[in-house]
């Protein structure tokens, strides 16, 4: 059978430095990531790829998100108006062993 979307408990952590702690502590107490607990965290990190599990990743375009919100602030101190609503980023989902159970 393929691997697929694990059918575990799922957590999503708020951040990649605490994912990869989680992941550890996880692994340490003998849980067996992702066949028990499915992990993803918020923000993509290098260090994400060489866990073991390697933890999966919701990227944020922070760079776009950032230079955008500069952009309107600048904006809005010049008395120009522009787009005041609410500006929707595209997100990646970045699916490594974490989030993956093998049959």
């Amino acid at each position: 059978m393929d691997d697929g979307p694990s059918t575990a408990g799922w957590d999503f952590v708020a951040g990649s430095d605490a994912g990869l702690l989680f992941t550890k502590m996880a692994v340490e107490a003998g849980i067996k990531v992702p066949d028990e607990l499915a992990i993803v965290t918020f923000g993509d990190e290098p260090a994400n790829e060489y866990i073991c599990p390697s933890l999966s990743a919701v990227e944020m375009p922070g760079y776009d998100m950032g230079r955008t919100s500069i952009s309107q602030l600048f904006d809005a101190i010049e008395g120009r108006s522009g787009d005041s609503g609410t500006i929707v980023k595209p997100l990646q989902l970045i699916v490594r062993r974490s989030s993956f159970k093998r049959d």
